[in-house]
């Protein structure tokens, strides 16, 4: 996301938005917001979704910042990998990341330690946490209504289309078919054929 502050007001909103509303607000109404509080505000906006480089660079800004060590650069890219372009996730497996490194005595996050805090964590090699692959097998006999995939995970549903779903959808490990009901892609399909869960 970028903000200019240069008086000159427009917005460019590329936000796939999956859900009908955010609060009270009409998911179709969102762009309009924008563009809106852009022009009153004469900002320029450019929101999307963080890109793998985008990540990197704050998992490497942050851990400069405080002072953690990563071994190679190339473990920022790593993080980033397993983040699903959510900011947070990152910094949050970035924190585990040192958490190993320091319990081993290390002052030095390295490879070993990342791979091993996503081990503890439950995230796989595509960035899937140990909810998000419950989530998919129960798609994966036939397409499932979103109250019942909530009753099966015992989360509210809200919590289910907040915050497990979008980034699903957003990636391709999940459709909505015409009757609202969730579909898993062939592409997660193949990916759960590779991984165990305990």
């Amino acid at each position: 996301s970028v903000i200019d502050l240069s008086g000159r007001g427009g917005a460019w909103v590329a936000l796939p938005i999956q859900r009908e509303s955010i609060g009270t607000l009409s998911s179709e109404n969102v762009p309009h917001f924008f563009r809106s509080l852009a022009s009153t505000a004469r900002l320029t906006l450019h929101l999307d979704y963080y890109t793998e480089a985008d990540l990197s660079m704050i998992v490497a800004i942050r851990a400069k910042a405080l002072g953690w060590e990563l071994e190679d650069p190339t473990i920022s890219q790593l993080i980033a990998s397993r983040s699903r372009s959510i900011a947070r996730r990152a910094l949050k497996l970035l924190a585990s990341s040192w958490t190993v490194a320091r319990s081993e005595g290390e002052k030095a996050v390295s490879t070993a330690h990342f791979e091993k805090a996503c081990e503890i964590e439950g995230i796989d090699s595509a960035g899937l946490e140990r909810r998000d692959r419950q989530y998919l097998r129960l798609l994966l006999d036939a397409p499932g209504k979103v109250n019942v995939l909530a009753s099966h995970l015992g989360l509210p549903r809200r919590t289910l289309e907040t915050h497990i779903e979008p980034p699903l959808i957003r990636l391709g490990w999940i459709t909505k078919d015409d009757q609202g009901r969730r579909v898993i892609t062939t592409k997660a399909k193949k990916h759960l054929r590779g991984v165990r869960d305990e």
